[in-house]
């Protein structure tokens, strides 16, 4: 009973510490292991990771005739994988899907600010495919490709069909109890949108905000549709989507 008991607390020992080594997965281990700088590290490990818990759930039939395929993916400074997508260029145009990865975390990482990793792929599927790791810090205001909608993208005056759905979608989302078009002046907003290398809507800017019904009836329509999850297609530095201050003016 004795040898039972001793052997049962061992047995639990050795997993208390597999389960220690296994939250010591990522950046820490590869210090460890290979008495290596962080940076190394970062970017050994970062390969590894998203070969292992990313890449290889995507099908094959997803990668396959498609080039410049890229994975773009942020991670906020807890670790957690808050954007993840495979984009691809076929002819002058580019294309976007949602990975859902096997791990939202990365165990171990801990930067101060959120990052993102684009990482590139190949039809082979290697884990040393290149990639490209670097803070987030910049929010660029004119790229190569600027955010749009598919339906504009071909589109002689791109940035005026953009523009113009974007407000009418606004303007459809304008609360209707708070509208009263004799209290209306007219008058135009300068407001801002970053539109985040997902495409979704990220953070939202009023300039010189008065606390008068227009700003406040803009504001409110914008906000409703961020919850809407409306999604332009992002804008895009190369074959890498990133994040865009687009800067719009609205007339009421």
């Amino acid at each position: 009973m004795y040898k039972l008991i001793c052997l049962l607390c061992i047995i639990q020992i050795g997993t208390i510490k597999a389960q220690l080594f296994e939250k010591k997965f990522y950046f820490d281990k590869c210090k460890d292991t290979y008495n290596s700088s962080r940076d190394t590290c970062v970017d050994f490990e970062m390969k590894n990771f998203i070969y292992e818990k990313i890449v290889k759930v995507i099908p094959i039939e997803k990668l396959n005739n498609k080039s410049e395929l890229k994975l773009n993916i942020k991670i906020d400074s807890t670790g957690n994988l808050n954007t993840c997508v495979l984009t691809w260029k076929q002819g002058k145009k580019y294309f976007m899907e949602d990975i859902k990865p096997k791990v939202r975390k990365v165990h171990n990482f801990n930067n101060p600010t959120e990052v993102t990793v684009h990482y590139s792929i190949s039809e082979n599927r290697s884990k040393f495919d290149s990639k490209i790791y670097s803070h987030i810090g910049q929010i660029f205001k004119v790229v190569q490709v600027m955010p749009s909608w598919d339906s504009c993208y071909f589109n002689l005056n791109q940035t005026t069909c953009a523009n113009s759905k974007f407000f009418d979608i606004i303007t459809k989302n304008m609360s209707k109890s708070k509208f009263d078009k004799n209290s209306l002046k007219k008058e135009k907003i300068n407001f801002s949108i970053v539109v985040m290398l997902d495409g979704y809507i990220g953070d939202i800017f009023i300039r010189n905000i008065k606390d008068s019904t227009t700003d406040e009836l803009l504001l409110d329509a914008i906000n409703k549709v961020k919850k809407q999850g409306l999604r332009f297609f992002p804008g895009f530095q190369g074959n890498k989507p990133i994040d865009v201050l687009l800067s719009l003016e609205y007339y009421f």
